[in-house]
């Protein structure tokens, strides 16, 4: 839906102003709230919300919220896992995000794996297309 991918960068950048102010509650409430918002849009996921909370999470920074950010982005790549295959490039892709966020945490071992895992689906998928445009 185009309005809560809307919502959703108005949120996120409302949150940032707050941080810059030092207003470090009103920014977590409205990360809060930010979560609230996808996890509503998650109820009934389309390609679409990924696509959107994807890209809301690579090219914005969450300040002291990332911890917080982090931990709602495991679940909607667990989400992907069940509703794309463990096969799927998306699923690899959020797997890259994901690490990218461990990262920032200090969490390398987690990312690492992370990392591996979206690189070894990758893999797979390359394999998969080789044998296609083999077979007869």
């Amino acid at each position: 839906n185009p309005d809560t991918a809307r919502m959703a960068s108005c949120l996120i950048h409302l949150a940032e102003c707050y941080e810059r102010q030092q207003q470090m509650k009103e920014a977590k409430d409205c990360r809060d709230k930010l979560i609230a918002l996808w996890r509503q849009a998650l109820a009934v996921p389309t390609p679409a919300t990924f696509i959107d909370i994807d890209y809301a999470l690579s090219t914005n920074e969450f300040g002291s919220g990332l911890h917080q950010i982090t931990e709602f982005y495991e679940r909607v790549v667990e989400q992907k896992e069940q509703m794309f295959g463990q096969t799927n490039k998306d699923v690899a892709n959020s797997l890259l995000i994901y690490a990218r966020l461990l990262r920032k945490l200090g969490e390398k071992e987690v990312a690492d794996a992370a990392e591996a895992r979206a690189h070894e689906i990758h893999e797979k998928i390359r394999l998969l297309e080789d044998a296609q445009k083999k077979a007869p």
